[in-house]
């Protein structure tokens, strides 16, 4: 749950990250508070440093900006959302991850998951999706045309 406070984040983005439901989220949200790991203003969470360094104490890989909702023009950069959904796959995610991450419908990134299966980037692992050795090759080379693109 931590790791989902990052960025500010309201209790659904929550759960859609953190794998939970609402009322588990909404429990266990106040106990996070009161530790001083994650603060709370007008209904958004965010990770204080403390929690930020517990996270990366426990080995948690923490995302760096590598702008999730990056804009190209008027359409998000279908590279971007694709390198997306593969960071996203990299340790397993559920499909409610990569829409939260990539800022899409469940319908879209249910077509980017489809795509990147057939590429032999991704594969399905029940409920949960995982990155392949190819697919950590590719968002290797992809990486260097979106730092081109975007820094």
């Amino acid at each position: 749950m931590i790791l989902a406070c990052r960025r500010s984040a309201n209790v659904t983005t929550i759960t859609h990250e953190a794998n939970l439901n609402n009322k588990s989220a909404r429990n266990h949200l106040p106990a996070l508070i009161e530790d001083g790991l994650v603060k709370e203003k007008n209904g958004m969470y965010k990770a204080t440093q403390k929690g930020r360094d517990l996270l990366k104490a426990q080995g948690v890989r923490i995302p760096k900006g590598i702008k999730y909702r990056i804009k190209h023009g008027k359409k998000r950069s279908h590279t971007v959302i694709c390198w997306v959904a593969l960071d996203s796959c990299r340790g397993g995610a559920a499909i409610s991850t990569v829409v939260s991450r990539t800022g899409s419908n469940f319908d879209q990134a249910r077509k980017i998951l489809d795509l990147l299966i057939g590429k032999g980037y991704i594969e399905s692992q029940g409920l949960l999706y995982v990155t392949t050795l190819p697919g950590l090759e590719f968002m290797g080379h992809m990486k260097i045309v979106i730092d081109g693109l975007y820094t």
